[in-house]
């Protein structure tokens, strides 16, 4: 018996010895991947940094001398030449907007900002009155039907989120027809929830906040690949100042605040986008 114990001892302190080497082994590769991650990003962070900076003068030259052809020899310009001056203009101006998403999006990646208690009305409504001049200008009307919660987020992200919602309503909205943008909220359990990322969470409570509009919409066999950067419908493709980023956006920061984003439309009727913000333990 002495002899079995011994050798079922020495056998047992053998396979756990072999099992923690694989272990440490594998620990020290994952670390050494993390490490290399982590590096990549930086290296990521700074070349979009950098690219930006490096894009953004040639541009704002681009701009101030086609302005400049614009007013000074606007006499002498014929048509053609007006016109393809007004376009590389415009054109600049959208690749100035396109970096400086860039930038932002890379921000958001990094994510170093700590979470704090955010008021989600506080956030909207500072958010609309920013907006409010153009949503005077299209007409359109912002209802918040009732009180949103409290979350833990990012304050700053947090308006970005809502700017790039409110801003894709309006830009898709409808001729002739003045946008309709309502907010409601409510709450919802993880297991409800038809979403891969977060049915997952089974009971989990989540914040269930709707954005709905009355705008051009979508078809919702693109539910998925309009949160995709610099995914553009084949409707949105008629709109330069459409950067193909700003759900992308919305996506990440969500992501960043343990939660999900997903959509549904109705061709020439309106969309709407759920925004699930996990509920902070009570």
């Amino acid at each position: 018996i002495f002899v079995f114990a011994t050798v079922v001892f020495v056998l047992s302190f053998l396979f756990i010895n072999k099992e923690l080497r694989k272990r440490l082994t594998f620990q020290q590769e994952l670390q050494k991947q993390v490490g290399s991650l982590n590096r990549a990003n930086i290296e990521l962070e700074q070349l979009t940094n950098a690219h930006s900076h490096h894009l953004q003068e040639p541009l704002r030259k681009i701009q101030t001398f086609a302005t400049r052809l614009l007013t000074k020899q606007n006499g002498s310009l014929n048509d053609e030449a007006r016109m393809l001056l007004e376009k590389i203009n415009t054109t600049a101006e959208h690749m100035h907007g396109l970096t400086a998403d860039m930038v932002k999006y890379s921000n958001l990646i990094s994510n170093r900002e700590a979470a704090v208690d955010v008021d989600l009305n506080y956030v909207l409504f500072k958010v609309a009155e920013q907006a409010d001049a153009r949503l005077t200008m299209q007409h359109a009307n912002l209802v918040v039907s009732n009180t949103l919660p409290m979350v833990r987020g990012i304050p700053m992200q947090l308006a970005i989120l809502f700017e790039q919602l409110i801003d894709n309503s309006l830009k898709f909205s409808r001729r002739d027809v003045p946008p309709v943008i309502t907010v409601t909220h409510e709450e919802t359990v993880g297991k409800t929830i038809s979403d891969k990322l977060l049915s997952v969470f089974g009971g989990t409570l989540f914040y269930k906040i709707s954005v709905t509009d009355n705008g051009m919409g979508f078809s919702n066999e693109f539910a998925e690949k309009i949160f995709g950067i610099f995914e553009k419908l084949e409707t949105q493709q008629l709109f330069l100042n459409s950067k193909g980023i700003g759900l992308a956006m919305v996506k990440r920061i969500m992501i960043n605040h343990g939660g999900n984003v997903s959509a549904s439309g109705y061709v020439g009727q309106g969309a709407v986008f759920y925004l699930y913000f996990p509920v902070p333990n009570r």
